[in-house]
């Protein structure tokens, strides 16, 4: 995904209040597309509960082209035992 279009979804996503309402951006405004890790980063960010962010992260993992670098996303996990849960999803993959 270009940069410019993964700033606009991200700033979609920003927008809305409710992680629901970001999960539905998220998942309609990647389904054709390929992005980063970075980009997974940015989007993650804006949801409010870690859970969100790790069930987003996980949603979105096939389609990231940079695969070798998501495990760089670890510390966008703040909330006790998400780090090790990513991280275990990462190792399964």
């Amino acid at each position: 995904m270009k940069d410019a279009d993964a700033n606009a979804l991200g700033a979609t996503i920003g927008g809305k209040a409710f992680d629901n309402d970001k999960a539905a951006i998220l998942r309609t405004g990647t389904r054709y597309n390929s992005f980063t890790t970075a980009q997974v980063r940015q989007w993650i960010s804006s949801f409010n509960f870690g859970s969100n962010k790790l069930k987003m992260a996980k949603l979105v993992f096939p389609q990231v082209l940079d695969k070798q670098n998501y495990h760089q996303l670890r510390d966008s996990f703040t909330f006790l035992g998400e780090p090790n849960e990513f991280m275990k999803f990462l190792n399964q993959q």
